[in-house]
């Protein structure tokens, strides 16, 4: 299946080729990182950010709070020396999902992403930083909310090496 995402106010929608809105993102709370992933009848997943171990931890909860897909971000190796202007990039991430085993997301050069389960490649989302909507062609053996959730993710893990500037 086709999904487009596009950025609306306090989120993103998620339309299929047709148009239709299938499914939408919104923050949780006016700030942070939290988010909602809503279908037509409403609230299915929450996600967050826990800073619980070193390489940051993502998480996808339903709406009973059990965690549906827990995440562990790999960093690129640092060049020799380190950098003092660059920080590590997140090169790809390792999803435990609860019910479809462990998946794999790699971060493209051109911060495409690609969804990966047991070798396959079953998802690929257009690259991000660009003004028109994203593109997220996947399979349709998954829900819409579900891809919602795990683009959610991968937001999270292509905005990891910005800078924070104090």
């Amino acid at each position: 299946m086709i999904l487009r995402i596009r950025p609306a106010l306090g989120g993103y929608k998620i339309k299929n080729k047709e148009g239709t809105a299938l499914a939408s993102i919104r923050q949780q709370k006016l700030l942070g990182p939290a988010k909602l992933v809503f279908d037509q009848a409403g609230p299915v997943y929450h996600t967050d950010v826990h800073e619980a171990s070193e390489e940051g931890r993502y998480e996808v909860m339903d709406e009973g709070n059990h965690v549906v897909v827990s995440s562990d971000l790999v960093f690129e190796p640092e060049p020799a020396g380190g950098s003092m202007t660059r920080p590590p990039r997140a090169d790809r991430m390792v999803l435990h999902t609860a019910h479809f085993g462990e998946w794999e997301v790699l971060h493209q050069r051109d911060h495409s992403v690609l969804f990966a389960h047991d070798g396959t490649v079953l998802g690929k989302l257009s690259p991000f930083f660009t003004v028109r909507p994203q593109v997220f062609a996947c399979s349709d053996k998954f829900s819409v909310t579900f891809w919602a959730a795990l683009y959610v993710l991968a937001y999270y893990m292509v905005h990891e090496d910005e800078m924070v500037l104090v």
